[in-house]
């Protein structure tokens, strides 16, 4: 294991290159209407409908607004980009204390910029909020109040790459190892605040480390 500090500068492209590979050149804006689970124009289904590569953005009435999760976890399966950045208050994504929020699957690239996640709940699993195994970038997100039962409160990554710039994670706690976050594999922290997080061991932070395995940790210009 590596865990290294390192200038912004030098962090910051990598974390641009795994951002923008979302970016496909056919690439669809679609845009989600309704803070329902899994109506249409909901996130659920606009993800369900949307093709490798596009792009995910919010109506402006569901600024500040809730969605709350009712019927599980949202599967991401394919390159996608969900972007809150237009809404003049930021959007809540809401595990609704029953599930985890999103779960990454291997050989996807996702891009998730400017949302809330709370509220998720996974007792008996890692990753409370967000589950990951292929190629996730969170740009100026929030995570408050997310619990796992075993690994990462907030995200737990497993052999892909995590990249985290301009985050805020506050008051998540997991019932044994990283209350924020826990990986396995490839993590760059930029730019962000780690607050109340509770667990076992690494109440921020849990960086783990199996057999062989040596994933490098870049951690700049952040307090955890």
């Amino acid at each position: 294991m590596k865990l290294v500090c390192t200038p912004l500068s030098i962090v910051a492209p990598a974390i641009v290159l795994l951002a923008t590979a979302v970016r496909e050149t056919s690439a669809a804006t679609l845009v989600v209407s309704n803070s329902t689970d899994s109506s249409a124009g909901s996130l659920r289904a606009t993800v369900t409908s949307a093709a490798s590569g596009d792009i995910i953005t919010f109506a402006a009435g569901l600024a500040g607004q809730k969605i709350v999760l009712t019927s599980g976890e949202i599967l991401l399966n394919k390159n996608l980009t969900i972007d809150g950045s237009a809404l003049a208050n930021r959007i809540q994504i809401n595990g609704n204390h029953a599930s985890r929020v999103f779960n990454v699957q291997s050989n996807s690239t996702v891009f998730l910029n400017q949302l809330t996640i709370t509220n998720a709940f996974i007792p008996d699993d890692v990753g409370g909020g967000i589950y990951n195994e292929g190629l996730l970038t969170v740009s100026n997100c929030t995570f408050a109040r997310n619990w796992s039962g075993s690994a990462g409160g907030a995200i737990h990554s497993e052999g892909g790459a995590l990249a985290v710039r301009n985050s805020t994670f506050f008051a998540n706690t997991s019932a044994d190892e990283g209350g924020a976050i826990s990986e396995h594999g490839s993590l760059r922290i930029v730019n962000s605040t780690f607050t109340a997080n509770t667990a076992n061991a690494g109440g921020g932070l849990r960086i783990i480390t199996v057999g062989d395995g040596d994933p490098t940790s870049v951690v700049s210009d952040s307090s955890i």
